[in-house]
């Protein structure tokens, strides 16, 4: 399942499909990469970048693979889990360090929730 279709990328050319293709349907038709496996990005074949340009592309690009990504469930678990340990972590210790952490763990959830209820609004809209 490497070869993804050029009529459904899209990018270099169109594939020849034939009258029995066009009448199958869609999953018969291209052969699409299984789920949780990102799709590579042509850019740097399309575009001639400067070096800057192809650094700052280096740094949008995750060094984790899609499949090594937690879940939303699965995330905001982890993170009330960590929350909570380092809050009593600053209990305990009463270390600054650990009492900023704690803070900005707790403003950085409010952060989420907030992007969350704004995400959910617009999709109502």
């Amino acid at each position: 399942m490497t070869r993804v279709s050029t009529l459904n990328v899209g990018i270099e050319a169109f594939t020849h499909v034939t009258h029995s293709e066009v009448k199958a349907d869609f999953p018969e038709r291209f052969q699409l990469l299984p789920d949780g496996q990102a799709v590579a990005t042509h850019l740097e074949k399309l575009y001639d970048l400067r070096p800057s340009d192809q650094y700052l592309i280096a740094l949008t690009k995750p060094k984790l693979l899609h499949s090594e990504l937690l879940r939303p469930e699965k995330y905001r678990q982890q993170f009330d889990e960590t929350l909570a340990q380092l809050q009593v972590l600053a209990q305990d210790s009463g270390s600054a360090s650990f009492i900023k952490a704690s803070e900005t763990l707790q403003s950085t959830q409010l952060d989420q929730r907030y992007l969350t209820m704004a995400l959910n609004l617009l999709i109502q809209v």
